[in-house]
């Protein structure tokens, strides 16, 4: 199979094959351009097409590749705004990070959120694809999605030593908006999340992440009802609280119930919002909770 496909990629240098492993190969002889990201006839129609696919089976998509050039002031944030696509889908099929989505780079879109890996994970998938002008083949699992994909784009924070406690006690948490640039849910323009957004239901007992004195308690704009805890050069902020269970100047250790989950301030609905601090600037709490999620979709 692998000297089959290497003969496609030379024969064939700008197609897509799917291999649905029926003992036939579907040919996609034509890859749609969309050629501006307002109202051009094939960006509805992929948006029309990725809205099915997420009411269907694993069993039920008709996987297709749409290709898309970036243009001025356009960039990966934007781009999944405007396709409803998800970040695992676009990372994982176009193997660039995301600084790389830049004006003038070619990016594959596809009509099914899902997840691409060049490696079969231990689960069956109806899909594999060959994308000749990435020279690259990948397994394709509808529906799935990889938090490491995203994870992996940002740096490890400066430390090593210490111990955290992750603040919520549920185990199949979900990341409702990931750290980085973002379309914010509210103006529908490009804005920086310096912080996880994480599911929680109402008044889910939250809980401190780490040793450290809490430097505020109270309400913030936007934030709602806030606790930030310091250590050091080191800072947690858990906002949208509906109860604060600590004030100004305790001292608590990791594990400590400090309040209830909420959806005070600037929020669509109950959730914890949680940001890191080291040495004055925002790093992605993600990457200090990697053990945690890394065996989990979000």
């Amino acid at each position: 199979m692998k000297i089959k496909f290497t003969v496609l990629l030379w024969i064939f240098p700008y197609l897509i094959w799917a291999n649905q492993f029926d003992g036939s190969i579907k040919e996609i002889q034509n890859i749609p351009e969309i050629q501006d990201l307002k109202n051009d006839p094939n960006l509805n129609l992929l948006r029309e097409e990725v809205k099915y696919h997420l009411r269907q089976s694993q069993k039920n998509i008709d996987l297709k590749i749409y290709q898309y050039r970036l243009k001025k002031n356009e960039d990966f944030y934007y781009l999944m705004a405007k396709t409803y696509m998800d970040h695992s889908s676009l990372l994982s099929l176009n193997q660039i990070k995301i600084e790389d989505f830049k004006p003038n780079t070619v990016i594959y879109l596809p009509n099914c959120r899902g997840y691409f890996t060049e490696k079969a994970l231990n689960q069956p998938t109806n899909y594999r694809i060959v994308i000749a002008s990435l020279k690259k083949s990948f397994y394709f699992y509808p529906h799935q999605k990889d938090l490491m994909v995203f994870q992996k784009q940002f740096s490890e924070p400066n430390h090593t030593t210490k111990k955290y406690f992750f603040p919520l006690p549920t185990k199949n948490n979900i990341i409702t908006s990931p750290y980085g640039w973002r379309i914010d849910p509210f103006t529908n323009k490009k804005a920086f999340h310096p912080g996880i957004d994480i599911q929680a239901e109402y008044k889910t007992p939250v809980y401190a992440p780490f040793d450290g004195k809490v430097i505020f308690s109270g309400f913030k704009k936007g934030y709602g009802k806030t606790i930030i805890i310091e250590n050091q050069n080191e800072q947690f902020l858990l906002a949208h609280l509906a109860v604060l269970h600590v004030k100004v100047n305790d001292s608590v250790k990791a594990g400590d119930l400090i309040g209830l989950t909420g959806k005070t301030g600037r929020t669509t609905g109950p959730h914890l919002h949680l940001e890191y601090l080291f040495d004055s600037k925002w790093k992605n709490p993600m990457l200090i909770f990697r053990d945690y999620f890394s065996s989990r979709n979000e």
